[in-house]
């Protein structure tokens, strides 16, 4: 976190178990997922990430880069349907940077469990 403690990061789908939204079907028969967050600080967002896995530790966390939505300090990822192991639930969190190089991640391992589970239909 930079000095002023500024970084806000906002999960713009959090609603109990439906953290990630999910988007028509595609041709392997799943959903891919939508991500939306909503992240603001006086200098400037450098980047927006989205991790995710399925909740096995078994599964290496995947990476995708948060574009700007074109709406005020909105990012979004969009998680293909061939990563979502229907087998397991999936975790995410994200993780941002300012534009003066200090980072957070949300959730804030501090406050709470430092990841979000969506469950997935089996």
């Amino acid at each position: 976190m930079n000095s002023s403690g500024s970084i806000h990061l906002q999960n713009l789908n959090h609603r109990g178990d439906e953290s990630i939204n999910p988007l028509p079907d595609t041709p392997h028969g799943r959903p891919d997922a939508s991500g939306r967050a909503r992240v603001e600080d006086p200098s400037g967002i450098r980047w927006v990430r989205l991790r995710y896995r399925g909740l096995s530790q078994h599964q290496d966390f995947q990476v995708l880069p948060m574009l700007p939505t074109g709406r005020n300090n909105e990012f979004q990822a969009t998680i293909p349907a061939e990563d979502i192991d229907p087998k397991f639930d999936l975790m995410y969190l994200f993780e941002t940077m300012d534009n003066q190089g200090n980072g957070k991640i949300y959730p804030d391992l501090a406050k709470e469990t430092p990841y979000i589970v969506v469950k997935i239909g089996k």
